[in-house]
């Protein structure tokens, strides 16, 4: 096992309760899954200070948009992304396009819905966590870190 040090550790609390937080993109880390999909696990930060992940994925919906990305992007885009993306058109939603949206979206506010899931924990009992899972544009629009 290997260790990475860290000489300045966050002290870190985590959302314990659904609701609708105002939060900031704190940071990001892309993967592949099995399926060679492409991902991104996104850490929000509260203006509480707690924390909560949330998915992006470069893979459409079932109804074959990219519903939740187009949400995210709406949420933590300045007007000149915005102008930017409705130029584009239609784009390809690929590996380097959400690396792009996700570094312009770091460190900005926008409004999270966190929701409760259930899942299996390794002893076998089944445990509830929390998670990001719909974005909304907050008023004043995505500013740059607040809190």
């Amino acid at each position: 096992m290997s260790l990475r040090f860290n000489p300045n550790p966050e002290k870190s609390k985590y959302v314990s309760k659904a609701g609708v937080y105002v939060a900031k993109l704190l940071r990001f880390e892309a993967a592949y899954t099995q399926q060679a999909e492409y991902y991104a696990k996104l850490t929000f930060q509260t203006a509480d200070g707690e924390l909560v992940g949330g998915l992006l994925s470069t893979k459409a919906d079932k109804s074959g948009n990219h519903s939740r990305l187009n949400d995210f992007m709406a949420s933590t885009a300045i007007q000149s992304e915005i102008d930017e993306y409705l130029n584009a058109g239609e784009v390809e939603v690929d590996e380097s396009f959400l690396e792009k949206v996700l570094l312009r979206a770091k460190g900005r506010t926008l409004s999270v819905d966190v929701r409760a899931k259930t899942y299996k924990k390794k002893d076998g009992t089944e445990g509830t966590g929390f998670e990001a899972t719909f974005f909304a544009r907050l008023p004043a629009g995505p500013q740059s870190d607040p809190f």
